[in-house]
């Protein structure tokens, strides 16, 4: 998927480990809720079996390198929803708008690709950023997720009310 200067493209078994290396990293791993280091079999194990779920996991590439991670995971065919989730591993592009690039598209396959009515985000209680961004996303709070975190909320329609207004900005 590529839109505006960003492309999602499908994580592979080479570029899982490269989102192990930031994962790994504190400014990273702080906010999320396996906090352990992990391994390269670790990492192996789980990309393995990622290939067996309907999970869908996208490295963030600009056309000279890869910059984060973005994710579509416990997908919930019935009720039609599932949890999205992002990371930047490369400090570069944090507060580049990016991100908001990167959700867009993901957002856009989650609601007209794959036809999910709600989206949700378990987010930090502490991570200040992350719940403003997604709350500039249209997400709304939903309630405790477990622990320190908080879930979020999107439906379809208020996603494409708050898309118009973001790619609008994105496109000055």
């Amino acid at each position: 998927m590529e839109k505006f200067s960003v492309k999602l493209e499908p994580l592979t078994e080479e570029t899982a480990l490269i989102v192990r290396e930031w994962r790994n990293a504190s400014r990273v791993n702080q906010f999320m809720d396996f906090k352990d280091h992990i391994s390269i079999e670790q990492q192996k194990k789980w990309f393995e079996q990622l290939q067996q779920s309907d999970d869908c996991y996208f490295i963030i590439r600009l056309p000279e390198e890869y910059i984060g991670l973005i994710h579509l995971n416990r997908m919930n065919v019935q009720l039609k929803n599932a949890y999205a989730g992002l990371f930047i591993g490369n400090e570069a592009y944090e507060g580049t708008g990016i991100t908001f690039q990167a959700s867009i598209l993901l957002l856009d396959f989650a609601f007209n690709t794959l036809e999910l009515v709600k989206v949700y985000a378990k987010v930090h209680r502490l991570n200040k950023a992350a719940l403003a961004y997604n709350e500039a996303l249209g997400f709304q709070l939903d309630g405790k997720e477990s622990g320190d975190f908080m879930r979020l909320k999107i439906r379809r329609q208020e996603y494409n009310k708050s898309r118009q207004v973001l790619v609008r900005l994105l496109s000055l």
